[in-house]
């Protein structure tokens, strides 16, 4: 897991409008995320954010965090190159038809796949 997707569970868990920083990646207990991530509670006379880690203010829990981690994660597995193609592919039905039809309608079709896979190749190794 990067950064962005910690960033993108916390930003999905708290309101816009709350300000916050967080450092690393993926937590790997509930001491290690407070100890790296803090809410802002406010700005003091010259401007400076001042910062709280306290839990109290996080508006959510941990385990809601890697709950929204796991979350993010697989969806975006669903988006990798194989979740892209399913996205694109002509419908099932369709391909049966083509493939039931034969000849030219198969030879359409297959064409069809073919440049989808083509958009979205197969990354190296898998």
């Amino acid at each position: 897991m990067n950064y962005l997707v910690l960033y993108r569970a916390i930003k999905s868990l708290v309101p816009a409008s709350v300000e916050f920083y967080c450092r690393g990646d993926k937590p790997t207990s509930k001491q290690d995320f407070s100890e790296r991530f803090a809410i802002c509670t406010g700005v003091d006379s010259v401007g400076t954010g001042q910062f709280s880690n306290d839990e109290s203010l996080w508006g959510f829990t941990y385990e809601q965090l890697t709950q929204k981690i796991a979350a993010i994660e697989a969806e975006d597995i669903a988006l990798s190159y194989q979740g892209k193609r399913a996205l694109e592919y002509p419908p099932i039905g369709d391909q049966l038809d083509a493939l039931w039809k034969g000849g030219a309608a198969a030879t359409d079709m297959l064409a069809k796949v073919q440049a989808v896979k083509a958009k979205y190749p197969k990354p190296e190794g898998q």
